[in-house]
């Protein structure tokens, strides 16, 4: 009997040592799983930086256009002597302010009804 008693603190003892060593590999893994994606959302993160910066002259397009036409309207009216067509602004969104790339995309989405 005194065997059996014996025998059970180093049973018990053994089941607590693989318990604590399993916990212990699963909590390393995830925190090595933690630190590889905080890595990878920080390259994402550069990643996305560097396209909205090479993307941003692109909103600038509407001020091309816009300054496009108004010196197409100002040779049109030195041509043909016609001041009242220089005047004339050339759609309704020439007197809106102009927008910053996130503004323009709700703009955007507003014309496909979302």
């Amino acid at each position: 009997m005194t065997i059996a008693i014996g025998s059970g603190w180093w049973i018990g003892w053994g089941i607590g040592l693989v318990v604590v060593l399993i916990a212990a590999t699963l909590l390393l893994v995830i925190i090595g799983l933690g630190r590889r994606i905080a890595r990878q959302a920080r390259e994402i993160t550069a990643a996305l930086d560097g396209t909205r910066e090479n993307t941003a002259p692109l909103f600038d397009v509407v001020k091309t256009n816009h300054a496009l036409d108004h010196i197409t309207r100002g040779l049109r009216a030195v041509r043909t002597g016609d001041a009242d067509s220089f005047e004339r602004p050339s759609s309704p969104e020439a007197d809106r302010p102009s927008l910053g790339p996130a503004e323009a995309l709700r703009e955007e989405r507003k014309g496909f009804g979302t």
